[in-house]
């Protein structure tokens, strides 16, 4: 013989649409004894087959008040509105306002240094490219006379391009100076 399902008040009101509440006065006001085994549970098939006899003895004003409305997820405000067709008056404004605020909190991260335009990058990122390229390409150019002078002793030769090329990154590792966005 097969084991009666045993559920619970709350999955009792949820099966037969009513709130919990309703199900908890059904059965205090003895509504459910058909359908109760002797631990307390309610039997699920006897439950539901009595409920819908009698719609557990409620009134059409009560049955109305203690009916659970359908439970429905609310969908997280987009932060991109859809343009999927016409639209109405309200949902254009709710649309448009969604946009705004976006708009402000792109606005106030840029004044905050917290977001920063993706060409600005590429633009500084090459700039400091240049400079370093500049930098390293004059060190032959400003010590070609000094080296030909040392050319016979091999350690000055390497102590002077070695000091030199250290100086040049040391000047290009300073913190580079960072250009504010205009304000638009």
């Amino acid at each position: 013989m097969a084991k009666a399902e045993l559920i619970s008040n709350r999955e009792l009101a949820r099966r037969l649409n009513l709130t919990e509440g309703a199900v908890r006065k059904a059965r205090a006001d003895g509504r459910l004894k058909k359908c109760i085994n002797k631990d307390g549970k309610i039997i699920a098939s006897k439950a539901i087959a009595e409920a819908q006899q009698n719609m557990l003895g409620l009134s059409n004003n009560t049955q109305k008040r203690y009916v659970s409305k359908p439970a429905t997820r609310q969908q997280p405000t987009q932060l991109e509105p859809d343009n999927s067709g016409p639209v109405s008056y309200n949902e254009a404004r709710t649309k448009a306002a969604i946009l705004d605020v976006n708009l402000k909190a792109l606005k106030y991260k840029t004044l905050k240094n917290q977001l920063v335009n993706k060409s600005d990058v590429y633009a500084s990122l090459y700039d400091y490219g240049v400079k370093i390229k500049t930098r390293l390409l004059a060190i032959p150019d400003r010590i070609t006379d000094e080296l030909i002078s040392i050319a016979d002793n091999r350690n000055e030769f390497y102590k002077l391009l070695s000091t030199t090329i250290t100086d040049a990154l040391e000047i290009l590792s300073k913190e580079p100076e960072i250009k504010q966005a205009s304000d638009e």
